[in-house]
């Protein structure tokens, strides 16, 4: 996603999905809605998703990052910068965990605007605190 190799005003929409939250940093993360932003057509919409890892099943996770981010006084990660395992793989992967209101910031500095946000979980729209998913829909402007 930081890399994207394609030409300008190409695509109509974009999916991101379950990916941007393996995006490590602020200044990555920004250059990844750049590029997203430049090979988006004019009007185009990106759909977007990542997991809501503020579930109780993540918790363990979420306190040891909390915990890390104090011990090295905000120098080496954010608060919600997590490792889990996934699956049956031995090796953890990076993935932060975005709150709905700072996922939304994120597009509100790079000439988007928000049709949708919202949380789901199985398919069916719920309160953040049940929901396995944020979506946001935006459109380029």
């Amino acid at each position: 996603m930081v890399d994207l190799d394609l030409p300008d005003k190409s695509f109509d929409v974009l999916f991101c999905i379950a990916s941007f939250h393996h995006i490590p940093g602020r200044k990555l993360r920004y250059r990844a809605i750049h590029k997203m932003h430049r090979v988006l057509k004019s009007d185009g919409i990106l759909v977007l998703t990542v997991w809501n890892l503020f579930q109780w099943k993540y918790l363990p996770a979420l306190l040891r990052s909390i915990f890390s981010f104090i011990l090295h006084f905000g120098l080496k990660y954010a608060w919600n910068d997590l490792w889990i395992k996934w699956g049956s793989h031995p090796v953890k992967r990076y993935y932060h965990a975005f709150l709905p209101g700072e996922l939304r910031r994120y597009f509100k500095k790079n000439n988007w605007k928000t049709e949708e946000s919202y949380f789901v979980r199985k398919g069916s729209r719920v309160k953040f605190w049940r929901s396995f998913n944020l979506c946001l829909i935006v459109r380029k402007q």
